[in-house]
């Protein structure tokens, strides 16, 4: 078989920044987006400052479906929070459950999706009222509420979000509309606003341009500005920066930076790239098979992995510095859900799989370091590793 070796990724620096030892004293990294020559560092906030708000917190979150080939669970007890002003990163592989994961906080699962009973979504919407997510009914007004004018969402492909017979203002002035008690030529000039906030030349023209007839970092720009049209607390954003090039894929990572500084957002960031995470998100929880299997402070995850997921995910990124090194992917594929291994998850994939315990019995979430959990049987009770 030929050597094919993925091109460098451009977020190589931004690792090893995270990797290098902890300084004494904290250092503010300057926001510069990646060129052809110089590739980009990581500008996260600073993990240490005071605790902000908790605006979302799920709790055993479990999703399944009724197919043709029986019920199954592709999402299993899954747990975070989100912080107002702060980014958690959902990484992993397709199929490990993370857009399953944001629908259903969007209340947009299919028919034959249904939450588990102990499920619990709590949310503390603009107002400060608390919302049990889990209990609104998809088609009800107050869900109805929730999607756009609470919580947004920024889907991979524009164009499946963007209708292609109307215009970007319209389908933009119907969101606002929608949320806030505004006329036409109100919900316009937000529209208008928004679209050169998200930096879109000559947003008064543009406004009245279809889709197809902007350019496809134009086409992401547009989607984060109809996703914040109507002002929402929370931003879910799904892979929104895979299809763009480098170049570009800086440019949204950075505006989106600047938007939920300025806007003081709270963002779940869905992608499985591991170096976009390191320039983005806060706090990374690594999902595999609809489990979360690793989760923690950005800085501290990637410095120092404990799942063997992580590691393997780590592994694989190349980097600008070591072009002739060959990589290290994550051996075989990740399972169907109707095929879910019994016990670990990831042990049919694991190195380091014990038998007669990886294969048995699903671990239990144990804490290496204050906030930095792990669920693996290399690790014992104490957090501490037994590998």
């Amino acid at each position: 078989m030929p050597d094919q070796r993925p091109g460098p990724s451009p977020y190589g620096a931004a690792l090893r920044l995270l990797m290098e030892p902890a300084p004494n004293t904290a250092v503010t990294a300057v926001a510069k987006p990646p060129t052809a020559t110089a590739p980009a560092r990581a500008t996260r906030p600073d993990t240490r400052r005071a605790p902000a708000e908790t605006m979302l917190k799920v709790e055993n979150l479990s999703i399944s479906f009724r197919t043709d080939e029986g019920l199954i669970t592709p999402v299993q007890g899954v747990g975070f929070e989100v912080q107002a002003g702060r980014t958690l990163g959902l990484v992993g592989e397709s199929g490990s459950g993370k857009s399953v994961t944001t629908k259903a906080l969007m209340k947009l699962l299919p028919g034959n999706a249904a939450i588990a009973p102990e499920t619990r979504m709590h949310y503390t919407t603009k107002a400060g009222a608390e919302v049990r997510i889990d209990t609104l009914k998809p088609g009800s007004r107050a869900a109805r509420q929730l999607r756009g004018g609470e919580i947004g969402m920024i889907f991979q492909e524009p164009m499946a979000s963007f209708s292609p017979v109307y215009t970007i203002g319209n389908q933009m002035m119907e969101a606002i509309r929608l949320h806030k008690a505004v006329g036409r030529k109100d919900a316009r000039a937000i529209a208008i606003e928004m679209l050169d906030r998200v930096g879109i030349s000559n947003p008064s023209g543009r406004i009245d341009q279809y889709p197809h007839d902007l350019s496809g970092g134009m086409r992401q720009r547009a989607m984060i500005a109809l996703a914040l049209s109507a002002g929402p607390r929370l931003l879910i954003a799904d892979e929104p920066t895979t299809a763009l090039d480098v170049t570009i894929q800086a440019q949204v990572l950075e505006l989106m930076r600047e938007l939920q500084r300025d806007l003081g957002m709270g963002m779940i960031f869905i992608t499985h790239d591991l170096g976009v995470i390191a320039q983005i998100a806060d706090e990374i929880a690594v999902m595999y098979l609809g489990t979360i299997v690793e989760r923690g402070p950005t800085r501290e995850v990637i410095r120092d992995p404990k799942h063997p997921y992580t590691q393997g995910l780590l592994r694989a990124i190349p980097s600008l510095d070591h072009l002739q090194d060959r990589l290290t992917p994550v051996p075989g594929d990740i399972p169907s859900p109707t095929e879910r291994p019994k016990g670990c998850p990831f042990h049919t994939r694991c190195a380091q799989a014990l038998v007669g315990t990886c294969d048995r019995k699903p671990p239990e979430e144990v804490f290496p370091s204050r906030g930095h959990g792990v669920r693996c049987w290399l690790h014992d009770g104490n957090g501490r590793s037994v590998a």
